[in-house]
């Protein structure tokens, strides 16, 4: 990182500054004064032109530098960025990238039910009006995985996995194999038992040799000891 650095400030053109700028993030150990050099490249690329590509980007990378990298995070103002990017920039991929980004912020944050619900209706609201499939795909899962953990909800969690599912969005072996555990359980506890074997069996004819297989295999068999008059 340190070398790509160098070579980036040898040049003054926009897309140079952003590399700085996100060379200083990864450099080991992180300072305060890279930080300040990033956040103080960042800026001016948003002020001399925020709607190209890169100003676009320069406005996302502030907000995660406020959000997970700053001395004392600053979460309002990340929230409040990540607001403006998708507003401004509706439709654009590197301003999509804050939508999961939001949604973390917002469903984790330590709020009333009532201020959650109203979090969980902003995201959801949202969802429509994504047109990259990383967005609709990242920002759907951060949504199931919040109603798992905080509401104990499959209700609404399964349509936003089946989603997920259907249009194939999710590639990585890893989170396949989630997804699908996932959909079994929210299936089997909503009553939606065909699907649930459905999900069960694939799980196993994908993932044999996974650690959670056994545990798969003993509720798929369960489920067929229920169904069986």
């Amino acid at each position: 990182p340190i070398a790509a650095r160098d070579i980036f400030a040898q040049s003054i053109d926009r897309e140079s500054h952003l590399g700085k700028a996100l060379a200083l993030f990864t450099i080991e150990p992180r300072t305060k004064a890279n930080l300040t050099e990033a956040r103080q490249l960042l800026a001016a690329l948003t002020h001399e032109d925020p709607d190209d590509n890169y100003g676009i980007a320069a406005t996302y990378y502030l907000a995660r530098l406020n959000e997970a990298h700053a001395d004392k995070p600053d979460h309002h103002a990340a929230i409040t960025t990540y607001r403006h990017l998708l507003v401004e920039h509706r439709g654009h991929p590197l301003a999509e990238l804050a939508a999961p980004k939001l949604a973390i912020l917002l469903l984790y944050e330590d709020v009333s039910p009532e201020t959650w619900e109203k979090h969980y209706a902003e995201i959801d609201t949202l969802l429509p009006t994504l047109q990259t499939a990383a967005a609709q795909r990242d920002t759907r899962l951060v949504m199931a995985d919040a109603l798992f953990k905080l509401r104990q909800d499959h209700a609404r969690a399964f349509p936003l996995l089946k989603f997920c599912e259907e249009a194939d969005l999710v590639y990585r072996i890893t989170r396949q194999s989630v997804l699908l555990q996932q959909l079994a359980e929210s299936a089997r506890v909503l009553g939606l038992i065909p699907e649930a074997r459905q999900y069960y069996t694939r799980y196993l004819k994908e993932f044999p040799r996974e650690a959670a297989s056994e545990e798969i295999q003993r509720r798929l068999t369960a489920l067929e000891v229920e169904a069986t008059p």
